[in-house]
């Protein structure tokens, strides 16, 4: 993902020295005539897979880590001149703990907004339906605005499985591609 002289690179299967598969994420900044890495961060513990998905808008960046013991959490990351912070917030699930979750599998960054997928997620008794979390920067916490369904979804949909969000317009889009197995995208707007 990049955003002006920003990118970010998500790296889901490194290895932190013994530490198999917690993940990782850099950050390059674009000097005029080359891109330099300003910022890397591990996961914290193996299995994490943190930057199996990763957004970046202006001076805010997220990574999705799906494989967190607790269902998946999303890390985001603050610029304060040209200095990134590791771990400025963390974002856990609001579907639950379930370990399978996946909650982070696909995350999107725009403005004060930031669009979480969680691919597996239970809806009721339907498995596997999927569920999208949106967030709204308020002050300097990440609150939860709306857990996003499908409202005709059900079992193996895997609803979340890709997200985008675009704060300027308002807009969002999900893709739920187990969706008798063509997949399908639902369209919302941000209230």
């Amino acid at each position: 993902s990049i955003s002006g002289n920003y990118a970010i690179v998500g790296a889901p299967e490194d290895d932190d020295d013994a530490l198999m598969n917690t993940g990782s994420v850099c950050i390059f900044w674009y000097s005029g005539s080359n891109w330099v890495q300003r910022f890397k961060t591990h996961g914290i513990f193996s299995g994490y897979n943190m930057g199996t998905s990763v957004s970046i808008d202006s001076n805010y960046a997220v990574a999705g880590m799906p494989g967190t013991p607790n269902g998946g959490e999303a890390a985001v990351f603050t610029n304060t001149g040209n200095h990134w912070s590791a771990y400025s917030t963390k974002i856990i699930s609001h579907t639950g703990t379930e370990p399978d979750d996946k909650f982070g599998s696909d995350v999107s960054i725009s403005g004060d907004n930031i669009l979480i997928g969680s691919f597996k997620a239970a809806v009721g008794t339907s498995v596997l339906q999927g569920t999208a979390s949106l967030f709204k920067k308020v002050a300097n916490n990440w609150q939860l605005l709306q857990l996003i369904t499908d409202p005709s979804g059900q079992t193996w949909n895997y609803f979340g499985g890709s997200v985008s969000i675009d704060a300027s317009v308002k807009r969002f889009i999900i893709g739920a591609y187990g969706e008798f197995n063509t997949g399908k995208a639902i369209f919302g707007k941000v209230n």
